[in-house]
């Protein structure tokens, strides 16, 4: 049997990776074989690459989202074997950020008439033309704006690195975090996990106990 597919997901700067790196170590820790997947693949693919131009702003900002969604598309393309293969080889396989990412953050460009028209669209291009696997759980962070603008502020000063054009655009990254509580209530398989808010922010180890908990239930995996 293949493994379980897990997504993580929500806007930059609410803690996707770690959480990610957390999970899979305290999966393991009880017995099950793991393993962990990023998206955009910005240094192992070819797309991967230009996508990291594109979020620099080397291609400029005004991009239509049809035309954005094929580079994240295509960079997922790329992973289709390792995906998976990972998935074949393992219980379970986490990914820190899908296709998911690509529906809520070009949609969220768009007037919210053209949405619906937009996901199906985009859906269709991932799944059904280039055969992306489909995940088994998508979990997204939910965080409110005072409190992953803080967050990001915090990343830049400790990485040094520049924000990129979708993290410079506050009102943008309303609209995106708007887009992705609208389709946790579209989607089945898609569960929100309040992370905190601008004057409480839950600790990582609570934000992990609560992850690890709807990832056991939700999928019913047996663990030793």
């Amino acid at each position: 049997m293949p493994g379980k597919f897990i997504v993580i997901d929500g806007v930059d700067g609410t803690g996707k990776q770690t959480q990610s790196k957390v999970l899979r170590e305290s999966l393991e820790a009880k017995g099950l074989k793991v393993a962990q997947i990023d998206f955009p693949g910005y240094e192992r693919n070819l797309s991967g690459r230009e996508l990291k131009k594109y979020l620099r702003g080397d291609y400029g900002g005004a991009v239509h989202p049809k035309l954005a969604s094929y580079l994240f598309a295509v960079d997922r393309y790329e992973d289709k074997d390792k995906l998976k293969n990972l998935i074949a080889e393992n219980d379970i396989v986490i990914a820190d950020r899908y296709i998911i990412s690509n529906i809520a953050y070009q949609s969220a460009k768009l007037p919210k008439s053209e949405r619906a028209e937009f996901r199906d669209w985009l859906s269709k291009l991932e799944y059904d033309i280039l055969g992306a696997y489909r995940e088994d759980l998508v979990v997204f962070f939910s965080l409110s704006e005072r409190a992953w603008e803080r967050l990001l502020k915090k990343r830049a000063t400790k990485t040094g690195k520049a924000r990129d054009i979708y993290e410079k655009n506050q009102a943008y990254l309303k609209e995106v975090f708007a887009e992705y509580k609208n389709l946790c209530k579209i989607y089945d398989h898609w569960r929100e996990l309040d992370c905190g808010d601008g004057e409480n922010i839950r600790s990582v180890a609570s934000i992990a106990q609560d992850l690890e908990s709807l990832v056991l239930a939700e999928l019913e995996l047996e663990t030793a």
